[in-house]
């Protein structure tokens, strides 16, 4: 069975197209087989998502992307099956204007219509991929969403978040501050390989995690161009020299103490954003762990992707006998291949006109609410 799947919650137009592996009538024993997974995302140097701008985008490039993964995947309309997009959550206008195109080209080609939710995708795609049979621990990090979810009694819980941002928008929001473009988070992974530790306010509240403070803190910290001696001495931390050392230890303090006279610079701040808010939802998914009893973690979403995340939740699992895993880069990030794959899971939630259900775009729309 050959599916295609549309992305457009936010910034991302994405097609993707699958192919369904196994006959079996269990869904659990089809494996998914990525033919194209073409994509092209909205961008800018400093001014974030502009909804306008982001429809336009979407609008111009959608007949292209279509095109480049029916090249890539050697198929055409004549082949495919179903046709899934997302329906939620995500920004309204990004959304609404996917759903349009997506429409048309459906009804055009006499195809199936199926809505899906992106976070579910998310969760799906990354269990299809490791080949997971049983159903593990998902840590879902993406702009809008941070959730740590399991599957139980036939439906997603969402057992920690977020109580304010998303990491991924966090990143955004500072890489915005201090002159990066967007998306920030990439080039924030970057600048953070150079970078020194600066003490960041670090929020866990039981199962769930709060951003907004740690991004007031490293904007005032931007602005401020307090040296790191300084902002050790408010904290009330001694920054002296004592009065009897060695000569090799001398040497070495006295060049620590010409660091501590730099002011903090967006590398000490990308460094330690990233190893603050990493290490809290390390925390709260080993808590997930131990609480529902699995013994495998899967990260998923766009900030997947950063490498020292991996490392941190890696470690982790290693230290409790559990397994890691997450996706390859292609599927971390928002992308059609994904989509397709949900749509397949919720193909028969549907009537043959895709009556089953009356859904076009829900921007609001939690996993725990598939």
């Amino acid at each position: 069975m050959i599916i295609l799947g549309v992305e457009c919650t936010a910034h991302t137009f994405g097609v993707g197209i699958i192919e369904v592996i196994g006959k079996g009538k269990n869904i659990g024993d089809c494996g998914c087989k990525v033919l194209a997974n073409e994509k092209d995302s909205y961008s800018s140097k400093d001014k974030g998502m502009i909804p306008d701008e982001i429809v336009q985008h979407h609008n111009n490039v959608a007949e292209d992307v279509l095109k480049q993964a029916f090249d890539k995947s050697g198929m055409g309309w004549k082949d495919v099956r179903l046709v899934a997009y997302s329906a939620g959550p995500g920004l309204d206008p990004a959304l609404w204007a996917g759903y349009h195109i997506v429409k048309k080209w459906a009804e055009t080609n006499g195809k199936k219509l199926i809505p899906t939710n992106h976070c579910a995708a998310h969760l799906s795609i990354g269990k299809v991929v490791n080949q997971l049979k049983e159903d593990p621990v998902y840590l879902y990090v993406s702009g809008v969403n941070t959730q740590i979810i399991v599957f139980d009694g036939g439906k997603y819980r969402v057992v920690g978040e977020t109580l304010d941002l998303g990491l991924g928008n966090m990143l955004d929001k500072f890489g915005r501050f201090i002159g990066l473009g967007f998306p920030a988070g990439p080039e924030i992974e970057q600048l953070s390989k150079v970078g020194n530790y600066v003490t960041l306010p670090y929020i866990v509240k039981g199962m769930d995690v709060s951003f907004s403070g740690i991004l007031t803190k490293c904007q005032q910290l931007f602005e401020s161009k307090i040296s790191k001696k300084e902002l050790l001495k408010k904290q009330g931390k001694n920054v002296e020299l004592p009065d009897y050392i060695s000569k090799e230890d001398l040497i070495i303090l006295q060049k620590m103490q010409k660091q501590l006279d730099q002011p903090i610079s967006k590398e000490d701040l990308c460094f330690s954003i990233q190893e603050t808010c990493f290490a809290m939802l390390t925390e709260v998914v080993e808590r997930a762990l131990a609480h529902v009893n699995k013994g495998s973690l899967v990260l998923v979403g766009g900030v997947g992707a950063n490498k020292r995340f991996c490392e941190m939740l890696n470690k982790m699992c290693r230290a409790r006998g559990a397994n890691f895993y997450n996706v390859p880069m292609s599927l971390a990030g928002d992308q059609g291949a994904m989509i397709a794959w949900e749509g397949f899971l919720r193909k028969d939630e549907f009537g043959p006109d895709c009556k089953g259900k009356e859904i076009e775009v829900l921007p609001h729309w939690r996993a725990d609410e598939v």
